[in-house]
């Protein structure tokens, strides 16, 4: 929903490209997420755990909270991604 940031873009290029490394089995933690894009990918490539967090505005939450929902069949069952 909403904006996408260019910025949440290029991370997420970065991230993909270094998926192994960063982020699969491991706990993702976004600050500043906006839409969230960075976190679901992680959550897609195998992080352990993700938390999606922006500042504490409760339809910012609530968006970050319906692009998990919108991403759901492409996360994988076992993912754990929580936005806050």
């Amino acid at each position: 929903g909403h904006h996408l940031w260019n910025g949440a873009q290029v991370v997420t290029d970065y991230l993909y490209d270094h998926a192994a490394k960063l982020v699969h089995g491991r706990t993702v933690l976004e600050l500043g997420a906006g839409a969230g894009l960075p976190s679901i990918a992680a959550a897609i490539w195998g992080a352990k755990q993700v938390v999606v967090t922006d500042y504490p505005d409760k339809d910012l939450v609530e968006n970050m909270q319906m692009n998990i929902e919108a991403a759901k069949d492409v996360l994988p069952k076992s993912a754990n991604i929580v936005a806050k």
